[in-house]
């Protein structure tokens, strides 16, 4: 809550938390219900709760909470490591939590999907529901490998923010 309270110009952070979790519930269902109920990767589940609950409720403060840490993250020179550690983790790890690191991680590289192409991430999920690896949606819809779009991507969030 403390960093939802920084985050607001105003308001009670408690009903923005709640406002904030509904949101990321829908998103879920919406995603486990998705064409079929073949699962998606953690990461891009996380990912997509959280980037739909940043444009759909007013005055979220989670791009300035989450991409903060997430390209702190991948910047830090000796500590720091690029996107692609998310890909492996399963949707029980604590990474996943409230104020965990994947889901900073996973939010900021979601919102780069979007907007670079907003058909990308509807295109994926269409895909990985529907059967196909990782990498040929990948490839699909960026030209580039899952790893090769993630190395990308930590070579683009070291210079942009």
């Amino acid at each position: 809550i403390a960093a939802i309270s920084a985050g607001m110009s105003g308001g009670d952070p408690l009903e923005m938390l709640q406002s904030l979790e509904r949101a990321r519930i829908v998103a879920r269902a919406c995603l486990v219900q998705a064409h079929t109920r073949r699962s998606l990767p953690a990461w891009l589940v996380e990912g997509i709760a959280e980037y739909l609950a940043s444009i759909l409720i007013e005055d979220a403060p989670i791009d300035s909470i989450r991409r903060e840490r997430a390209l702190r993250s991948m910047r830090n020179e000796r500590n720091g490591r690029p996107p692609g550690w998310i890909l492996g983790l399963d949707g029980d790890d604590e990474g996943f939590d409230l104020d965990g690191l994947a889901r900073d991680v996973s939010f900021v590289v979601v919102t780069r999907l979007f907007e670079t192409n907003p058909r990308t991430v509807p295109g994926l999920i269409t895909d990985l529901k529907a059967g196909m690896t990782l990498d040929k949606a990948f490839r699909r819809w960026t030209g580039m490998s899952a790893r090769a779009w993630f190395e990308d991507t930590a070579d683009w969030f070291r210079f942009n923010d």
